[in-house]
């Protein structure tokens, strides 16, 4: 019987475990998922973690390997996108919106996006300014009463995205604490300042931010049908609910105030602390 440590990750009514065989990788394993929720949830996979070769590490789902990587940064990236995957794939329960979600006061405000689309890097900014943060990357919506909880995880950082925030915050911001992916970087939400709030809010508030490098600053005040049709261009599990979940989805709409968001550099955003 392996004595090796497994980690529950669990979100809504799905959850995977995580044994981990490798002992270097275990502070890694740590910091990746510390601050998700570690209890309750039906297994949906199980994920074991081990040295493949002289350096590098390989995960197994069902004794097929499902990623295999050369550094801890690699690997955890690669690790956190089939966890993730494992808890939408037969969610039919909860809404799942890739978004981010961070908290002022009793204010929840929710960005939703595509990969690229500037969440991490407008997340970083709003914890800078004290915002509590929840997530970068998925959240969890009850369909009856909107409350969401989040999958919390070390923001996920595009390199283009890093060297903004490097702009910002120092050139050597996050050198010894991130962890360095194929294309982007795991940097702890606690260097940002603002605060760790648990992983529960209501959205009272959802911003689209559309970063481009060259985009001019605009911030757009949505109707109700605009906000429930680009929530539904991120809501990942809609393939599992009737009629795709769009009722579900307009009747959240209806409870936020809706924006989306153009810009190329966090100098443009001051407008936005009034």
């Amino acid at each position: 019987m392996s004595t090796s440590p497994v980690t529950h990750v669990a979100l809504g009514h799905c959850a995977v475990e995580i044994e981990c065989r490798v002992e270097a990788l275990v502070d890694d394993l740590a910091f990746l998922l510390n601050d998700t929720r570690a209890s309750g949830g039906d297994i949906q996979a199980r994920f074991v973690i081990e040295a493949d070769g002289n350096d590098g590490y390989r995960v197994t789902r069902d004794d097929k390997v499902c990623c295999r990587a050369d550094t801890p940064g690699v690997l955890c990236t690669q690790l956190v996108g089939e966890v993730i995957y494992h808890l939408i794939e037969n969610n039919s329960r909860e809404l799942l919106i890739h978004a981010a979600f961070l908290v002022l006061g009793d204010t929840g405000i929710l960005l939703p996006g595509v990969s690229g689309s500037g969440k991490s890097t407008l997340s970083a900014w709003l914890l800078s300014r004290g915002f509590g943060y929840l997530t970068d990357e998925l959240v969890c919506v009850d369909p009856r009463t909107f409350a969401i909880e989040a999958f919390t995880r070390p923001l996920n950082i595009k390199r283009a995205g890093m060297k903004a925030v490097r702009r910002a915050f120092g050139q050597d911001f996050g050198e010894r604490q991130a962890l360095e992916g194929g294309i982007s970087y795991l940097v702890p939400h606690r260097l940002f300042g603002g605060s760790y709030n648990g992983a529960k809010g209501v959205a009272r508030v959802v911003v689209f931010p559309r970063y481009s490098s060259s985009a001019d600053y605009a911030l757009e005040r949505l109707t109700t049908a605009k906000t429930a049709l680009l929530l539904m261009q991120t809501f990942v599990n809609a393939r599992n609910h009737a009629e795709h979940g769009f009722h579900s989805i307009t009747a959240f709409a209806r409870t936020l105030v809706g924006f989306e968001l153009h810009y190329s550099d966090f100098s443009q955003l001051a407008d936005l602390e009034s």
